[in-house]
């Protein structure tokens, strides 16, 4: 009661109609009592009944009431565990980020002058095998978080699975993607992740309206970016042995 009144007097109308509909049974129980002919003081069985009357009907208001405000918190918790069920399932659990699901709505959204970006990490596998699973979920943690604080505001990263990633640009600046992918790779470097790496490959939404198509050609591009990584590395160790 002390509730609602709190409520009514904030404005809440639900709370108005409540304190009229719990007021109302007393109150028009006791303008018949006033209205019958009885000396001053003097309460009949009837009058007695109206009052007991009007009493239980609060009572049952207020019992109603009560339930009604459980069923609507069971509501709001239910709607708050499906709300929190369905973030559950378009986030990927170890990075934080959006995950596959999360980049197929991502990609529906995209506008023409949008952009696709895949990522592969190197040496993801190279870390697992010399210094277990453990050491390599850190490697892809530090990966996601340097991504996150480098893109911003202007870009999405999500997780694909193991060692795939992938950013959704509305404005499409494939440029600015690739520094700040470039500087998560230096925060790899400095985190004690000196062998990885990371090759991209980016496709404009322009190029194709066909959402599998667009994935097609980023992944393509970036498969050719992570061979043309590998002949660069291969070339430096080459080149090293050679002065060593």
């Amino acid at each position: 009661m002390i509730a609602a009144i709190v409520r009514a007097y904030h404005g809440s109308r639900t709370a108005y109609f409540f304190l009229l509909a719990v007021a109302a049974p007393f109150v028009l129980g006791l303008i018949a009592i006033q209205t019958e002919s009885m000396d001053s003081y003097t309460l009949y069985v009837e009058h007695l009944g109206l009052v007991s009357v009007s009493i239980e009907a609060m009572l049952l208001a207020l019992v109603m009431t009560y339930q009604i405000t459980r069923l609507y918190h069971d509501k709001e918790r239910a709607v708050e565990r499906m709300e929190q069920s369905i973030r559950d399932s378009r986030t990927d659990s170890m990075t934080g980020l959006p995950n596959r699901m999360a980049l197929t709505q991502a990609l529906e959204n995209l506008p023409q002058q949008g952009s696709l970006t895949f990522i592969d990490i190197d040496g993801l596998k190279y870390c697992n095998d010399n210094f277990g699973h453990a050491r390599g979920d850190e490697l892809l943690c530090t990966f996601a978080r340097g991504l996150g604080v480098h893109l911003g505001s202007g870009a999405q990263a999500h997780r694909l699975g193991g060692d795939e990633f992938a950013i959704t640009c509305e404005q499409g600046n494939v440029q600015w993607i690739e520094q700040a992918l470039l500087k998560t790779i230096d925060d790899m470097h400095a985190e004690g992740f000196e062998f990885a790496g990371a090759s991209s490959g980016s496709a404009h939404v322009h190029e194709t309206e066909d959402k599998q198509k667009l994935q097609h050609i980023a992944d393509c591009r970036m498969y050719e970016n992570k061979r043309s990584n590998k002949r660069r590395r291969k070339e430096d160790q080459l080149y090293s042995a050679m002065i060593s």
